[in-house]
């Protein structure tokens, strides 16, 4: 080495932090739609043996539930906005 001090630049974290939270609140609210969605299947499928809704409304909730399931699915690195722990590694000095 040669002694004079490496001078490295600081990367601002917080748009980073931001937008993990932001991808973390938008995973929590698409299990928050998914979970009602089911919810109201399971109720739907119940009055459609009974002949008490019609089968489109329950065909539109069973398409409803399965779009919810691709949405959560879909989710980059579920809730870490597609983000991956970087390393930053020591400057091994001159070649």
């Amino acid at each position: 080495m040669s002694g004079r001090a490496t001078c490295w630049p600081k990367i601002d974290s917080r748009p980073y932090v931001a937008a993990l939270a932001q991808a973390k609140g938008q995973l929590v609210r698409d299990q928050a739609l998914l979970k009602g969605a089911q919810v109201d299947l399971t109720r739907y499928q119940g009055l459609a043996a009974q002949n008490a809704v019609p089968q489109q409304t329950l065909d539109t909730q069973v398409a409803l539930v399965a779009q919810y399931q691709g949405t959560v699915a879909d989710r980059p690195g579920a809730g870490t906005g597609g983000c991956r722990q970087s390393r930053i590694l020591p400057d091994p000095g001159p070649p």
